[in-house]
């Protein structure tokens, strides 16, 4: 998959593998048109991170970008985060639940459409990865 390739899309792929085998806190966002190779090179990058014995999870805004992804799943039912949103929501999840064990065993999360998430998303996720990690 690597040599498909191209000079940028390499460029991510390697930084991204050298952030995770560094066990530096970073994250990354991947912007593009329609049709630049990113759903291709998330793909990617999960195959080496398992190659490597890293999990890894790619989630999507939506169930049909998330068909795509590796082991794809929409942010919604990895995190149950609550369809009504509001600015004190908190995603259901058990902290002693095999749910809760299968998000703390990912290293990454490749959340793809990351730019259709809203921002009470983002805050209620990362509740529940501080309270759980």
């Amino acid at each position: 998959m690597l040599q498909h390739f191209n000079n940028d899309q390499r460029q991510i792929h390697d930084m991204i593998i050298n952030t995770i085998t560094t066990n530096s806190d970073v994250s990354y966002f991947i912007d593009g048109p329609t049709g630049t190779g990113k759903t291709f090179l998330y793909n990617t990058i999960v195959h080496n991170l398992q190659a490597l014995g890293i999990q890894a999870k790619c989630l999507a805004y939506s169930g049909i970008a998330s068909t795509l992804l590796v082991n794809g799943a929409t942010a919604h039912s990895t995190f149950q985060i609550p369809i009504l949103l509001l600015s004190n929501s908190v995603c259901n999840v058990e902290c002693q639940s095999a749910r809760t064990q299968g998000i703390r065993d990912n290293t990454i999360f490749i959340w793809d459409e990351a730019s259709m998430i809203a921002a009470n998303t983002l805050r209620t996720v990362d509740i529940l990865l501080r309270d759980i990690k």
